[in-house]
């Protein structure tokens, strides 16, 4: 099995998300799938593209005009890919759902994600809706966007 994630950074900045994309990359790892990330650059200096502890990881400017550039010119890293994991970052995919309707798309908010505007709302709810399925990482960050 191929997995795509999707998220705003990955180590090694040092975070929470972090941790969870890298422990996520690495038991889908253990357990013999394919892991693809592709994730923000959090600074200039840092690879477009590289292997993290033997995670392939795409570092992108982290916008979404420029993501869906990324994925129109790497359009096979979702073709192969079985399930594409988006953590708090659906709108870099959006226009790919509809180019792969049957793909499922798990998308998951974590507590950071949650301090968002009225039409950040929006957009989530529209996310989860296009979504195979979502999930949230604690009562906190389902409290905050107000969709327990």
């Amino acid at each position: 099995m191929r997995i795509l994630i999707i998220g705003p950074f990955f180590p090694p900045r040092i975070g929470g998300v972090e941790k969870v994309l890298y422990y996520l990359a690495k038991g889908f790892q253990k357990r013999k799938f394919e892991v693809t990330v592709v994730v923000g650059k959090h600074d200039e200096k840092t690879k477009g593209h590289e292997f993290y502890d033997g995670v392939e990881v795409y570092r992108i400017k982290n916008s979404i005009p420029s993501a869906w550039l990324f994925f129109l010119k790497h359009m096979d890293l979702i073709r192969r890919s079985d399930m594409v994991h988006a953590h708090g970052k659906f709108f870099w995919y959006f226009p790919f759902r509809f180019l792969f309707p049957f793909k499922p798309v798990l998308t998951i908010y974590h507590g950071a994600d949650a301090r968002i505007s009225l039409f950040g709302r929006t957009a989530r709810r529209i996310a989860i809706g296009l979504s195979y399925d979502f999930l949230y990482v604690g009562r906190y960050a389902a409290e905050r966007a107000r969709m327990k």
